[in-house]
């Protein structure tokens, strides 16, 4: 009887030594982790700003699966998608031409979650997921803050594209 990939990567593991198996664990853990993350089947289509805003959310154990519902019937989600068009596009000219347009779309919505959530704390603003959306339109004005000069100058897609670089390749 022929062996399933799974049954011949398990007899395998005997084999590696223990850096190899620290190396695997830490790349299952992260294929885990990205595949968790990219479940956004409650998320509306194609908003790629939310999606990695979600993502971020969660990350910071400020929003749950079960509150998903919630947020997306909060004025603060009914105030983003009459904004998210726009901020949408005028984010995206923010990237310049990368070669893989999604990967650095969803970096740059959780770079605008995370100088979101910074704004609102420099202004001891609560951080959740609401006042959040509600305050999406402070996007520029929050990455500016966190990375000063980069967006006056035309060079913020050299931060995505740095960050980019950095993240471990699955």
């Amino acid at each position: 009887m022929e062996k399933t990939e799974f049954e011949k990567i398990t007899a395998r593991l005997a084999e590696l030594s223990p850096e190899q198996v620290t190396s695997l664990l830490q790349r299952i853990r992260l294929l885990h982790k990205r595949s968790m993350d990219n479940r956004s089947e409650t998320l509306p289509g194609e908003d790629w700003l939310l999606q990695g805003i979600v993502v971020k959310l969660k990350r910071a154990g400020l929003l749950s699966e079960a509150g998903m519902p919630v947020l997306l019937r909060s004025k603060g989600y009914a105030a983003y998608r009459k904004r998210s068009v726009q901020l949408r596009q005028d984010l995206d000219g923010l990237l310049a031409k990368h070669s893989n347009r999604s990967a650095a779309r969803l970096l740059l919505a959780g770079l605008v979650a995370s100088a979101l959530l910074g704004w609102l704390a420099a202004r001891r603003i609560p951080a959740t997921p609401n006042l959040l959306l509600l305050n999406a339109d402070k996007a520029f004005t929050a990455l500016s803050e966190q990375w000063p000069g980069y967006i006056e100058a035309n060079l913020f897609h050299i931060v995505v594209s740095g960050l980019l670089q950095k993240e471990p390749q699955a």
